[in-house]
């Protein structure tokens, strides 16, 4: 088992008294900062103004969807083509490199 100091508390555990409150306060370097209670707009009220005017500037035609437009077929067939033949040009140089360095059978 070890020994151990406890350093007590610098403190009392009691309340102040209002005139050691007002004496704690005036000497403080925060005082007169903090006195004055300003009521800010707060963000839950911020985003309903937002969601109240959101409705009035929505009124604006629905846009087109984003989605792809179809290729003909020449042009599916093209793009399907060269991402084969580049895939396999791909697979061929990996191969070679990773052959080169690693000493693999051709």
């Amino acid at each position: 088992m070890q020994r151990t100091l406890i350093r007590p508390p610098r403190s009392r555990m009691l309340p102040l008294d209002p005139t050691e409150r007002i004496a704690v306060v005036a000497a403080s370097p925060f005082a007169g900062l903090y006195e004055k209670a300003i009521d800010r707009e707060s963000a839950h009220e911020i985003l309903q103004a937002r969601a109240a005017k959101a409705p009035l500037m929505n009124k604006a035609p629905k846009p087109q969807p984003r989605g792809r437009q179809s290729d003909d077929m020449v042009s599916a067939m093209t793009k399907s083509a060269a991402r084969s033949i580049g895939s396999n040009i791909g697979r061929q140089v990996a191969r070679g490199v990773l052959g080169a360095l690693f000493g693999g059978k051709r």
